[in-house]
């Protein structure tokens, strides 16, 4: 079983147009995931899913350099652009990853796919009872899962969002929620995300202020 990251990122962003492409300290917002994302033991791959847009050339000029794999797909179809990427690089499990989420935490999602590996769900997440504060954690489905949903009468909401239709049908899934254990990662009030302006200062404070690998600890990212 090939366990694979795959990070939908494009540059075209409506609300904070190429934050992908944003520095923090240094580095990239998308180096800065792909850094978080290399600290779990458990993935086999990491690939960007990006579009064949134009505006995204400069992102994928990036990725050549620095050397993560990336697939170009639908702007609008992400759970195509994913499925495909998936398909590209024979990668049999996802971990779901977003562009917008450069504190994404190591430690959540490494929790995540073991869940996954151990049990038999369709799906492990943090958001259908969401404990952890938003833009820390991935979610965990096959790709075999998509394949099927590809084939379902889809809105264009399921197109946009890959792994909405899963956990909107527990009828048909086996669906797991991680909540956190720890009281002090129970912060649904923290935003964690980036959308927009505000949130790229705050997230780029938190990037000047750690200077060693205690950023990669959500519990310090909260106290701070």
């Amino acid at each position: 079983m090939k366990i694979g990251a795959i990070i939908e990122a494009r540059q075209n962003s409506t609300r904070l147009p190429s934050k992908i492409l944003k520095n923090l300290n240094g580095k990239t917002v998308i180096e800065r995931i792909i850094e978080r994302l290399k600290k779990i033991k458990t993935l086999d791959e990491i690939v960007v899913a990006t579009t064949e847009s134009n505006w995204d050339n400069e992102l994928c000029f990036l990725l050549e350099k620095i050397k993560v794999k990336y697939f170009r797909g639908s702007e609008a179809n992400v759970l195509s652009r994913v499925y495909n990427a998936a398909k590209n690089f024979k990668i049999d499990t996802i971990l779901e990853v977003w562009g917008d989420c450069p504190l994404f935490d190591p430690d959540i999602n490494e929790k995540l796919i073991n869940i996954y590996k151990k049990n038999n769900y369709d799906f492990v997440g943090c958001n259908i009872k969401r404990t952890f504060p938003l833009g820390v954690d991935g979610m965990v489905f096959s790709t075999k899962v998509l394949e099927k949903i590809k084939k379902k009468n889809l809105n264009q909401n399921d197109l946009e969002h890959v792994s909405v239709y899963i956990y909107s049908h527990p009828e048909l899934f086996k669906l797991y929620n991680y909540e956190a254990e720890n009281p002090k990662l129970k912060r649904t009030d923290i935003r964690l995300t980036l959308d927009y302006y505000e949130d790229y200062k705050l997230i780029e404070k938190i990037y000047s202020f750690f200077k060693d690998d205690s950023i990669y600890k959500l519990e310090n990212i909260i106290k701070f």
